[in-house]
This record gives C-alpha cells, sequence and structure tokens, in this order.
C-alpha cells in the first residue's frame, strides 16, 4: 500500500504550478500605474500615443517615408509595459502566466523591439542632420537596447523564470524609446512626460533588480 504523501510533499507540488510571489510585485505593479495612464494622456502638443496609433496609420503614405511615421514610432512601444503590468497582475491574482499569454508577450514586445529600431534606423539616414543633443538621446535609446537584449540573454542563460523573461523582454523596448521622447520633448512636457518620466524609472529599477537574479532562486 502506497504511504499518503507527506504535508512537504503536498506543498512542494502546490507550489510547483506557479512563480513564488515576489517581494516586489505589488510596488512593481503600482509604479506601473502611470505607463497605463501615459498610453491616453497628452504626451506632446496635446497629442497622446493612442490618439497616434489610432489616426496616423490612417492618415500616412505607406510607398515613401513620411516625417510623421516618427510620431508612429515612438507611439508604439508605449504598449508593451501595459501587457508587462497585465502579466503581472496576473501572476499575483492567479500564478503563473499561460504559453498563450507568454506568445503574446513576445509578439508585443517584438513590435516594441521592431518600432524602436526603425526610429533608430530612420536617425541613422538622417545622421548628418543631427544635432549633438539629438545624437545623444538616439546613441543612449541604442545602447539601452543593447543592454536589455544582453540582459534578456543572461536571463535565458540563468534559466530565470519564463515570466520574468517576458517582461523584461516588454520593458526593454519601452525603456529605450523613452530615453528618446522624454528627451526629445522635454521643452514641451504634458502629463503623459510625467508619467513616462515615473513609470521608465520604474522599469529601469526593474530591469537593474532582473541583473541580480541567481538560479539558486526558487522558479516554478
Amino acid at each position: 500500500m502506497t504511504p499518503p504523501a507527506s504535508p512537504l510533499v503536498l506543498g512542494y507540488a502546490a507550489g510547483a504550478t506557479q512563480r513564488p510571489r515576489d517581494r516586489g510585485d505589488v510596488p512593481f505593479l503600482v509604479l506601473g500605474l502611470p505607463a497605463l495612464a501615459a498610453v491616453v494622456a497628452p504626451f506632446t502638443y496635446n497629442v497622446s500615443p493612442a490618439q497616434a496609433i489610432r489616426q496616423l496609420p490612417l492618415a500616412l503614405d505607406w510607398t515613401r517615408w513620411d516625417p510623421n511615421m516618427s510620431i508612429l514610432l515612438v507611439a508604439v512601444p508605449f504598449l508593451p509595459p501595459v501587457w508587462a503590468w497585465i502579466m503581472r497582475l496576473r501572476s499575483i491574482l492567479g500564478g503563473r502566466a499561460t504559453r498563450p499569454e507568454r506568445v503574446v508577450g513576445y509578439a508585443v514586445a517584438c513590435v516594441g523591439f521592431v518600432a524602436v529600431g526603425a526610429l533608430l534606423a530612420a536617425a541613422a539616414a538622417h545622421l548628418p542632420e543631427l544635432g549633438r543633443y539629438e545624437l545623444a538621446y538616439f546613441v543612449g535609446a541604442l545602447l539601452v537596447l543593447a543592454a536589455g537584449t544582453a540582459l534578456l540573454a543572461l536571463l535565458w542563460r540563468r534559466q530565470a523564470h519564463a515570466d520574468l523573461r517576458v517582461r523584461a523582454a516588454l520593458l526593454v523596448p519601452y525603456l529605450a524609446n523613452s530615453a528618446v521622447v522624454l528627451a526629445a520633448f522635454a521643452d514641451d512636457r504634458q502629463l503623459g512626460w510625467y508619467l513616462t518620466a515615473v513609470s521608465a524609472s520604474a522599469a529601469l529599477a526593474e530591469l537593474v533588480l532582473l541583473t541580480g537574479w541567481s538560479p539558486a532562486r526558487p522558479v516554478a
């Protein structure tokens, strides 16, 4: 007759179904709220990222480069932290994300990476026309993108929990884009600018903390 499972075994089996709660989950959930508001708040010139994403695709001539495409490219990376926030709320309320949820997260992250990459490529194409200040924040965004990609590789190598890897992938393009928009529109700051400054600082703090993730930490 098979002896009943011990409470220790039962506890381990139950814990294996979800990622252990991180002490930073709730604080970072709160600090992520400004990122949600920044999507619809006027960022500069009374335009919000949501307005740009909703209106510009239909107004642009996609057969040639239009300067307004840059506005669309900087608006799109405001979306990834929204999904990162949803995934964090999901982890707090219901445990680890499902595979489809992670797939959606990676898809949204890829869109963010493509948008930032296209913006940097457009800036490189007009390199002789850029002033020192513009060059500085585009180079800063490139460095953030490179460092974030290195962090993602590190998390994979250390076998970090899948949910953490997805959230990091979502925050990297957002942070790189924030380096551009916070500097580029510092002279005409509106509510969305300040909200982004707060949420980008929180995203940076979270990514820095993830660099200290250790395989010794229990994962599911």
